[in-house]
């Protein structure tokens, strides 16, 4: 017997764990439609075309927090069971705010610090967008 599935066609994405010199997480406040509210989540978005992963991650970053940092890959993630789209998880650390950057006006964010006690309550709220971003950035950094 055969079954049909709705696939959605999606390229791929980025997701960053940054972190500053003082061992904050610098989260992006901002309204995700999906859950039609105000969330604290991390820095994520598409790649565009000609990107790399980590061109898009160190953009992202930028865009959403106004903060720049040490990025490093730490492995790739599949959206869900019904998606083509591949995440590839960062961490960055030693962030610090640049100065004079231009948040995206088109995602009307604002960057928030938390500090990691917090942040580990935070991602298992289920307010979170990108857990598995945060696990993996968490356990890459032996902060777990």
């Amino acid at each position: 017997s055969e079954k049909v599935f709705d696939i959605r066609a999606e390229g791929h994405s980025v997701s960053i764990l940054p972190i500053t010199i003082e061992g904050a997480v610098v989260l992006s406040k901002q309204f995700r439609p999906g859950p039609g509210k105000v969330v604290l989540d991390l820095p994520c978005g598409a790649i565009e075309k000609d990107e790399t992963p980590l061109e898009a991650a160190t953009r992202e970053l930028l865009e959403e927090t106004g903060y720049s940092g040490k990025l490093i890959e730490i492995g790739t993630c599949l959206e869900d069971a019904y998606s083509t789209k591949i995440r590839h998880n960062f961490v960055a650390e030693e962030c610090v705010k640049v100065p004079g950057a231009t948040l995206d006006l088109e995602e009307f964010t604002e960057p928030v610090l938390m500090q990691l006690s917090e942040f580990r309550i935070h991602v298992r709220s289920g307010e979170l967008t990108v857990v598995e971003t945060a696990y993996l950035g968490l356990d890459a950094l032996n902060l777990l």
